[in-house]
């Protein structure tokens, strides 16, 4: 029987310290190294000893000895996680698949934020190389790709939804054009031909999804002149709709849901409705999409499947692939009820 007395160890003086791994391994009867193959989920012990070993260490208020731990195995076990704004619940929930992802495979994340700003978000990925992070997942950042490949040569780099030509590193998006096309196209065959684009400017997708846009109404043979905005927030959803007060189109297509909601609570103020005299759709299926009730339409960009891709090739990464993936992947329109047709040969008016 395992009998531990005391959560912590005695020093030879009788004073409290912290447990040692060596501690761990005298209560439990086995070696130093069966005692960290154990706790480090390694192979090469019997399930048997694993469990009396994570017993023992959890009584002993054993913690691992990370610096140590980096110094003897060339890795800590975290992983670092720059996002572009965590105010934008698209990059809030795609975190969280990374983070359960990461867990799930014996990975803690760091979590860091450069609100768009790339020298802060630059700063922060020289703090992660300065910690010795294992490798880092870019979600959303602004940084240039010539300032990340350098530091992906020693330090495996993941962008997620963002450096669209950093060729030299491991990305996982999705097709920002389709999307945006898609979401202008439901609104075509809704009927709608006056469509205006509230864009993201140059942060990361902004582009594509203004390309997108552009794309489906020059096919349909329509005018894709009206595009305002240049941001991801509810401020430029806001001033976005502000801008179109003057010649209100029946339909919107926002670069985000976070820009869609901005834009309908400006809408709102002003006494225009939604859908009765817009329709809006929005883009990324976040969790604001539908907060109350079954209301946004938008594009689904499978946040989950991107947080746990980009898991996985910087685990690849750490395990000797050497080579650069790009994996792109289609977006979903997901129809609620902000979006609605038109009634033909009258103004869109209720």
């Amino acid at each position: 029987m395992l009998c531990i007395v005391s959560a912590r160890g005695m020093s030879a003086t009788g004073s409290e310290r912290e447990a040692t791994l060596r501690d761990v391994a005298a209560a439990t009867g086995v070696s130093e190294a069966a005692v960290s193959m154990s706790l480090r989920g390694l192979p090469g012990v019997s399930e048997k000893t694993r469990q009396r070993v994570t017993k023992a260490a959890e009584q002993l208020g054993y913690r691992r000895n990370l610096p140590a731990s980096t110094l003897a195995a060339n890795r800590s076990g975290i992983i670092g996680v720059i996002v572009g704004d965590l105010h934008n619940p698209f990059f809030a929930d795609l975190s969280d698949a990374v983070s359960a992802v990461a867990e799930a495979n014996g990975l803690r994340v760091l979590l860091g934020t450069g609100y768009y700003d790339r020298q802060r978000e630059m700063e922060a990925l020289e703090t992660f190389r300065d910690l010795r992070v294992d490798g880092v997942i870019l979600v959303g950042a602004g940084i240039e790709a010539d300032h990340v490949e350098p530091i992906d040569a020693f330090m495996p780099v993941v962008a997620v939804a963002c450096l669209p030509r950093a060729d030299a590193l491991d990305r996982v998006a999705v097709d920002d054009q389709l999307g945006a096309r898609m979401a202008t196209e439901h609104l075509i065959e809704l009927g709608h031909t006056e469509i205006a684009h509230i864009h993201g400017g140059s942060i990361a997708g902004g582009q594509d999804r203004l390309a997108g846009f552009t794309t489906a109404m020059h096919d349909a043979g329509l005018s894709a002149e009206q595009v305002v905005g240049g941001g991801f927030t509810s401020e430029t959803g806001a001033k976005g709709a502000v801008e179109l007060l003057e010649d209100l189109p029946s339909a919107i297509v926002a670069c985000s849901d976070l820009v869609a909601w901005g834009a309908v609570a400006e809408l709102a103020r002003h006494g225009i409705s939604v859908p009765g005299h817009v329709s809006v759709i929005g883009y990324d299926n976040s969790t604001t999409a539908a907060p109350v009730g079954d209301f946004l339409t938008t594009i689904d960009g499978h946040r989950s499947e991107l947080g746990s891709r980009a898991v996985e090739l910087l685990i690849q990464r750490l395990n000797g692939r050497a080579t650069r993936e790009l994996e792109i992947i289609e977006p979903q329109l997901v129809t609620r009820t902000s979006t609605v047709a038109h009634p033909r040969g009258e103004n869109c008016d209720g």
